[in-house]
């Protein structure tokens, strides 16, 4: 896999000669002729499309084989496919959202526009302080189809593009980007607040949703965090996934909040060559969970 080096970031910008504002943020994207939005539609609808994930409701999680993992679903989410292609020598970056392509400048190493099918990442924009695109699959990576995979390799090379191959501006980026949260099924008892769950497996069997209603804020966390902020630390096989311990009974308390990039890669730091550490800690309500006190 080609690293990330400086250089790759001096390729030429796209025309900026015909924009218009990302509907999403302050950013532009760039309006395309009708013959390019065809090409990239019908390359979607006969490739990616067909591999798009169908989710059946549960009733219930405990229906479940525990092999599955578990996301959750962004509050005020919105569904998007985000598609970098070479179309007539021309590199392209483009979100598909609700049918309507908008195309957008990023930086990503050119490796990831090769083939015909380029590469393709399927996730949710979602905002808090700002637009944030979260990658919860990819289906094709360099022209090569990668939808068969097992989820965790998927993940993985998603993590890798993430952190080597992807540099976010802050002034000309529409969003940034980040690698969804996926958690093992046996901590779904850990979820404190409303929200749908998706569950889906390692061999790509069939996935589900569930929407899990609980009453009442998540107080026992939050008189804890009060309490003491030194916390256990232990990372998991999962790919971005921490638990909070009790040193006394060594349970579970809650997931860790991997609320950003710079978070992401300084745990990923601080774990290089442990899978424990006592760390400071606080209480999020916005997340409804424990994150680095930073």
């Amino acid at each position: 896999m080609t690293s990330l080096i400086p250089k790759i970031f001096n390729h030429e910008r796209n025309d900026r000669s015909n924009i218009i504002q990302f509907p999403f943020c302050d950013a532009a994207h760039y309006m395309l002729p009708d013959h390019i939005i065809s090409i990239i539609m019908h390359t979607l609808r006969t490739e990616s499309l067909l591999y798009e994930r169908r989710y059946e409701k549960l009733q219930s999680p405990e229906q479940l084989d525990p092999e599955y993992l578990i996301t959750v679903d962004k509050p005020n989410k919105i569904g998007a496919i985000l598609f970098v292609t070479t179309i007539y020598e021309r590199q392209y970056s483009v979100f598909v959202i609700n049918g309507i392509i908008y195309c957008v400048d990023l930086l990503l190493d050119p490796s990831l526009y090769r083939g015909d099918t380029g590469t393709v990442f399927v996730g949710e924009l979602a905002k808090r302080k700002r637009w944030t695109f979260y990658i919860g699959d990819i289906l094709f990576y360099g022209g090569a189809f990668v939808g068969d995979w097992k989820l965790s390799r998927r993940l993985g090379l998603v993590n890798t593009i993430i952190k080597k191959m992807y540099r976010y501006d802050m002034l000309v980026d529409p969003c940034t980007i980040q690698m969804k949260g996926y958690f093992p099924y046996n901590h779904v008892d850990l979820i404190k607040k409303n929200c749908r769950l998706r569950f889906v497996s390692e061999n790509n069997e069939k996935a589900y949703y569930c929407d899990i209603t609980i009453d009442g804020r998540n107080k026992e966390l939050q008189d804890l965090a009060s309490q003491k902020q030194q916390f256990l630390v232990r990372k998991t096989n999962k790919t971005e996934v921490y638990n909070v311990i009790n040193e006394k009974s060594k349970a579970i308390i809650c997931i860790l909040g991997v609320v950003s990039m710079e978070t992401s890669q300084k745990l990923h730091k601080l774990f290089v060559n442990t899978k424990e550490r006592v760390l400071s800690l606080k209480y999020s309500p916005v997340f409804e969970t424990m994150i680095l006190n930073e």
